[in-house]
C-alpha cells in the first residue's frame, strides 16, 4: 500500500490543472456570486427602441443591422459587471433573416464566457426540437433555452440530453389576454400552478428553471411556494420602488437568491446605462440583506403542524403513534429540524415550505390530499379531525412508491451477501438509470448528511459508488472509496482517491443488513489514517430473527441489531428508510397485498390507511433550528 500524499506534496505537484466543463447551474451561481447580482439583461434589437438611441449617436442614417450591432456591443460592455446572465429573444434575430442569425452569433462572441447566455425562444414545436437543440447548444454555444410547456415533457427531452445545458419553462405570461387560460378553471388550482408542479418532474433544479411573467407579487409568491428550490426568472417591469420590494419578498428563496430579475428595457437605451445598472444592482443587494435580517429575527414558540419534513431520520425508539404536531423554536422562523431520538451526533435539518404561515392555512389541492380525505371522512359520517391532529403524510411517500414501480422490490427466495435467505430482495441498482429519481434519492441522503462535519465522502463498493459519486458532486465534497480487493498490479492502493491522514470521512451505503460490509470498509479507511464517525444508509433492513427477515426493529426496541452493532463500535448510523416504513406506504397505496405486507414482517401496515396529502417537492436545507416533537 502506498502512503497518502501530504498536503505539501500535493501543493507542489507539477501536474497541469484539469479544467472541467462546468454545467449551466454552476456557471449561473458562480456569476451571481462573482458579480453580486441577480440581474439579467435582454438583448432584443427592437427597431422602435433603437431609433432614439441611434439618433443621439449620429447613426440615424445607418442600416438597422449596423445600429443593432453597435447597440448590442454597447449594452454588453456597460452591463457585463452588473448582471449574471444575458437573454436575447430568438424571434428578433430570426426576423432579420440570415444576417440576423449571424448577428446572434456575434452576440455569443461578445458575451463573456463566464456569463450564461439564455436564448429566449419560447419553443413549442416537437418536430424541430432536436434540430433546434443541436443548433443552440452545439453550433451557437448557448447555455439555456426557454420553452413552452404545453406540448408536455417531450418538448424538453431533446434539450435535456445535453447535461451541461438547461431549459427554462414558461409557466405564466404577463399578457392580460392569457389570464382566461392560465387561471382556468379557478383561482384555487389554476392551470399555471399545475404547470409548475408538472414541469418540476421533468428535470432536476440544476437543469430546469421556471420563467414567470407577472408584475403581481401574489402570483410570484404562489409559484415560489409550489417550487421552493427552483430558480425563477421574472419577466416584468416595476414602475415603483415598493413593487420591486414586493416582488423580491415574494420570489426570493430561503437563501435570498433563486430569483433573476430583468434590467428594464428603457434603461438599455439610456446614456448612463452602466451607472443605472450598478445602482439597481446595489438597491437589490440592500433589499436582500434587509430581507435576510428580517428573517433571522427570533420567532415566538408556537405549535405548528409540519407535514413535509424531508428525509426524517429513522427513529431508534419505537413510538406508540405518529407525532401529530411539533413545537417549533428557532432563530429563523422558516427553519425546521426533524425531531429524532438518535442519542448522539449532529441532527440534520430540513426545510419546510417557503412560507409556512401561508402553507399551513391552505388545504392540499391535489386529489387524495388531506382536504379530500377529510371531506371523504365527513361524507361517510365520520367527523373530520382538526388539521393539527391529523398524522402527517410520509414526506418520502412518492419516492417509495416510485422505487417500487421501477422494480426495486422483488419477492421470492434470495440469498444475501451475508448468506442469509430472504423472501424478498431490494435492488437499488435500477435507480441510476433514472436521473430524476436518482436525484431525489440523493436529496434524501443529503438530508441525513446535513449538519454532519466531514472532509470526504466514501462509498462501499460497488453498490453505493454511484450514490457516493452523486453526493460528492451535490455537496461539493471530495470522493474516496476503499477497494474491495487490492490488485496485484498497478499502484496497489487500498484506498482510491486523494486524502490526508486525519481527514474525517462520512461513509454511505445502500442497504444495512448485518453491518459486516460497512465495518470491513471502515477498517480499511481507518487503517489508512482516516477517521470515520458517521454512516448513512438508504434502507435499514431490520433484524433477521431465525430467518424471518425484515422485522423492522430489534427485540430490545432500540433499532435493528446491525444498527446497534455499529453504534456499539462507536459509529453513528442513520437510515433514510426502514422496512416498516416502506411496507406501510406501499400497502397504503395498494402496491402490496396483505399477504405481501405480512411477508415483510410488518403487521402494523395492515391497519386502515390514514388520510395523507402528497408531499411538497424537496426543498434545500434550511438554517439550523430546534424542533421538539410531541409524543
Amino acid at each position: 500500500m502506498s502512503p497518502p500524499r501530504s498536503r505539501r506534496q500535493r501543493r507542489t505537484s507539477t501536474r497541469p490543472p484539469i479544467r472541467p466543463r462546468l454545467g449551466f447551474f454552476v456557471r449561473l451561481t458562480d456569476a451571481i456570486a462573482d458579480h453580486q447580482s441577480l440581474l439579467v439583461t435582454g438583448l432584443d434589437p427592437n427597431p422602435e427602441m433603437l431609433q432614439s438611441w441611434s439618433q443621439r449617436r449620429g447613426m440615424a442614417g445607418r442600416s438597422f443591422l449596423s445600429q443593432a450591432r453597435h447597440w448590442i456591443k454597447a449594452v454588453i460592455e456597460a452591463t457585463a459587471p452588473h448582471v449574471c446572465a444575458y437573454k436575447p429573444s430568438l424571434g428578433f434575430y430570426q426576423a432579420l433573416g440570415p444576417v440576423g442569425l449571424d448577428l446572434l452569433r456575434e452576440v455569443r462572441e461578445l458575451v463573456p464566457l463566464e456569463i450564461p447566455l439564455i436564448i429566449d425562444a419560447k419553443h413549442g414545436d416537437l418536430n424541430s426540437s432536436s434540430a433546434l437543440a443541436h443548433y443552440l447548444f452545439r453550433s451557437l454555444g448557448a447555455d439555456a433555452v426557454t420553452l413552452s410547456p404545453l406540448p408536455g415533457q417531450d418538448i424538453a427531452a431533446p434539450f435535456l440530453l445535453y447535461p451541461d445545458k438547461a431549459v427554462v419553462v414558461t409557466c405564466h405570461s404577463s399578457n392580460p389576454a392569457a389570464r382566461v387560460l392560465q387561471h382556468h378553471p379557478n383561482e384555487e388550482d389554476p392551470l399555471y400552478l399545475r404547470i409548475v408542479r408538472e414541469t418540476q418532474l421533468w428535470a432536476t433544479p440544476e437543469q430546469l428553471l421556471l420563467e414567470v411573467g407577472t408584475s403581481d407579487p401574489a402570483i410570484l409568491a404562489r409559484v415560489r411556494r409550489e417550487a421552493p428550490e427552483r430558480f425563477l426568472i421574472l419577466r416584468s417591469l416595476w414602475a415603483e420602488e415598493d413593487r420591486l420590494d414586493a416582488l423580491l419578498e415574494a420570489g426570493l428563496s430561503q437563501s435570498a437568491d433563486g430569483l433573476l430579475l430583468p434590467l428594464p428595457q428603457n434603461l438599455l437605451v439610456e446614456d448612463d446605462m452602466a451607472q443605472r445598472a450598478a445602482q439597481l444592482k446595489q438597491r437589490i443587494s440592500e433589499r436582500r440583506e434587509h430581507w435576510l435580517e428580517n428573517r433571522q429575527r427570533p420567532a415566538v414558540s408556537c405549535s405548528l403542524w409540519l407535514p413535509d419534513l424531508i428525509a426524517a431520520p429513522v427513529a431508534t425508539q419505537p413510538a406508540a403513534a405518529e407525532p401529530a404536531a411539533a413545537e417549533l423554536t428557532a432563530t429563523d422562523p422558516k427553519a425546521t429540524q426533524p425531531a429524532t431520538t438518535q442519542p448522539a451526533g449532529p441532527q440534520p435539518t430540513a426545510a419546510g415550505p417557503t412560507s409556512p404561515g401561508l402553507a399551513a392555512k391552505q388545504p392540499a389541492k391535489q386529489p387524495g390530499g388531506t382536504a379530500a380525505a377529510l371531506a371523504a371522512g365527513h361524507s361517510n359520517g365520520v367527523d373530520p379531525a382538526p388539521a393539527a391532529a391529523v398524522a402527517p403524510a410520509d414526506p418520502l411517500e412518492s419516492l417509495i412508491v416510485d422505487l417500487f414501480d421501477i422494480g426495486c422490490l422483488l419477492f421470492g427466495d434470495y440469498v444475501q451477501a451475508s448468506g442469509a435467505l430472504f423472501n424478498y430482495y431490494i435492488d437499488l441498482r435500477q435507480i441510476i438509470s433514472d436521473p430524476n429519481l436518482f436525484h431525489r434519492v440523493l436529496h434524501a441522503y443529503a438530508g441525513q448528511l446535513q449538519g454532519l462535519e466531514f472532509d470526504r465522502i466514501a462509498g462501499i463498493p460497488y453498490g453505493s459508488l454511484p450514490t457516493a459519486t452523486g453526493l460528492s458532486l451535490q455537496l461539493h465534497k471530495p470522493l474516496i472509496y476503499p477497494r474491495k480487493e487490492v490488485k496485484a498490479h498497478g499502484a496497489r492502493r487500498l484506498i482510491e482517491g486523494d486524502f490526508v491522514e486525519g481527514d474525517v470521512v462520512a461513509l454511505v451505503d445502500d442497504i444495512l443488513i448485518t453491518g459486516g460490509s460497512l465495518l470491513e470498509g471502515i477498517a480499511k479507511l481507518e487503517s489508512s489514517g482516516l477517521v470515520v464517525r458517521d454512516v448513512v444508509v438508504f434502507i435499514d433492513h431490520g433484524d433477521d430473527p431465525a430467518g424471518q427477515a425484515g422485522a423492522g426493529g430489534s427485540a430490545s426496541g432500540s433499532g435493528s441489531a446491525a444498527l446497534q452493532r455499529l453504534e456499539h463500535k462507536g459509529y453513528r448510523c442513520r437510515a433514510v428508510l426502514d422496512i416498516q416504513r416502506i411496507t406501510r406506504v406501499l400497502h397504503r397505496h395498494g402496491r402490496l397485498s396483505d399477504a405481501q405486507a405480512a411477508v415483510l414482517g410488518n403487521t402494523d401496515s395492515l391497519s386502515p390507511p390514514e388520510p395523507t396529502s402528497p408531499p411538497e417537492p424537496p426543498s434545500p436545507p434550511a438554517q439550523p433550528g430546534r424542533v421538539r416533537a410531541s409524543s
